[in-house]
């Protein structure tokens, strides 16, 4: 929700500059993946990408997350039948049944304790993220970075709302690495995020009345002043087509930015508030567009 605000230039460099040849990881890492009334191809499609992980097996853990009780039966089912399909072998890949799951931060909320990586990162049912993804992100961590993510684009779609969406997240991801460098403010976008274990002990425990978790993440951040940067490697999101969903979804998004600014407001440092106040501006602005080309 920066984007209207925030030059795109300059862009804030990666992290890191890729794995240097024949490095292997050698940290625990976690993959926390909420599932929520997903659809079968949506499980199909994020086992895929567990699958396609190029990360040591022994070192990889993968959490998925889904309701407890008979709300939650056929995700389960689902669940099952995608790792079965998709399994690795030595791979630690189980099913969570957890007592809440909507809003995301609940469900991290329960899940964490069950996390046994030094790294702990957080993948959506409808990311795919680049095989080699997982790896690079420990190693800019290991260079001295607390938490680093991937930027996230939208796979091609026949619709114009996915056309729309396609583009919007292309300038959305400039403007916020331009925010990191010209201002030193990272927004948090929390569906292809890595950090240490320690990281998350910041944030923690996760706002679980609000849709914008991530966002609550980015200020607190700030005032703890930890060094954040982003990943050459992408994630693919699935296309929108519909463009009712589209609108909703910004729409909980903005809401949920609003009133995280509104209820952090006052234990914010400077760099909080700034990026409360661009964002705030950049939404006022988005409301204010259609005036103006009237």
């Amino acid at each position: 929700m920066t984007d209207l605000l925030v030059p795109t230039r300059p862009l804030h460099p990666h992290a890191v500059a890729g794995v240097p040849p024949g490095r292997r990881p050698t940290r625990r890492l976690t993959v926390l993946t909420p599932l929520y009334r997903e659809s079968a191809a949506t499980f199909e499609r994020s086992a895929r990408a567990i699958a396609a992980l190029d990360y040591p097996d022994e070192l990889l853990q993968v959490l998925w997350l889904v309701e407890a009780g008979a709300a939650g039966d056929r995700d389960a089912a689902r669940a099952g039948a995608a790792m079965a399909a998709y399994r690795r072998a030595g791979l630690d890949w189980r099913l969570l049944r957890l007592p809440g799951m909507s809003p995301k931060g609940a469900a991290l909320n329960h899940a964490f304790p069950y996390a046994e990586g030094e790294v702990i990162a957080i993948l959506d049912a409808d990311v795919v993220p680049d095989p080699g993804q997982a790896a690079e992100a420990v190693h800019a961590l290991e260079q001295g970075h607390a938490l680093v993510q991937a930027e996230e684009f939208s796979e091609p779609g026949t619709g114009l709302t996915a056309r729309a969406k396609a583009g919007e997240d292309a300038v959305w991801h400039a403007s916020v690495r331009g925010l990191k460098r010209l201002a030193g403010v990272h927004v948090v976008a929390g569906s292809s995020v890595y950090a240490w274990a320690a990281t998350w002990d910041l944030v923690r425990p996760v706002r679980a009345d609000d849709v914008e978790e991530s966002y609550h993440w980015s200020l607190r951040l700030m005032g703890a002043g930890v060094e954040t940067g982003f990943l050459a490697s992408p994630s693919r999101v699935s296309a929108t087509e519909r463009p009712a969903a589209a609108l909703r979804q910004r729409a909980r998004w903005t809401r949920g930015q609003l009133r995280a600014v509104a209820v952090s407001w006052r234990g914010l440092p400077p760099r909080g508030r700034l990026l409360g106040a661009v964002t705030v501006g950049s939404l006022a602005a988005r409301a204010a567009l259609p005036v103006v080309c009237a």
